[in-house]
């Protein structure tokens, strides 16, 4: 017989042996795996509120509060406080910042840089879609407090 023959026939009485019930176990005792942090698939990750992304994001999103609101003078931000991000459609960012009144007056165009901040200190909390696709942020919520 060719050796290939050889292999197939031990290879058909190793199947055989085993299905009839000839096993070999040993028991093998091991330390159980410790997951440190569990993270759901799709739930918000925290996020470094200092990290240029979210400084990035928080400030896009000032940005179109100033425009969605009502009130004489823009805001600027102070502090990210805490963040999230979550990937859905789009990548959700979920922030809680505090932003101060400047005494830059609307509807000029200018620098929050170079505006002066006043004393008046709201904290809010904002919902933040970035479409990959088109490079885009679109405010999905924000409800501001003092």
């Amino acid at each position: 017989m060719a050796g290939w023959q050889y292999l197939f026939l031990f290879s058909i009485i190793s199947v055989l042996s085993i299905s009839k019930g000839e096993e070999h176990i040993e028991e093998v005792v091991e330390e159980p795996i410790k997951v440190a942090k569990v993270h759901p698939y799709g739930a918000p990750i925290q996020a470094d509120p200092s990290s240029p992304e979210i400084q990035r994001v928080a400030n896009a999103a000032i940005a179109e509060y100033n425009k969605i609101n009502n009130r004489p003078n823009f805001f600027k931000l102070v502090n990210v406080k805490t963040a999230e991000t979550q990937v859905i459609n789009a990548i959700k960012y979920i922030l809680n910042v505090e932003i101060r009144k400047t005494k830059c007056k609307k509807p000029k165009a200018v620098d929050l840089e170079s505006c002066v901040l006043g004393k008046k200190t709201l904290n809010c909390y904002f919902e933040v879609h970035f479409h990959p696709s088109d490079n885009s942020y679109k405010m999905m919520y924000t409800d501001c407090k003092k």
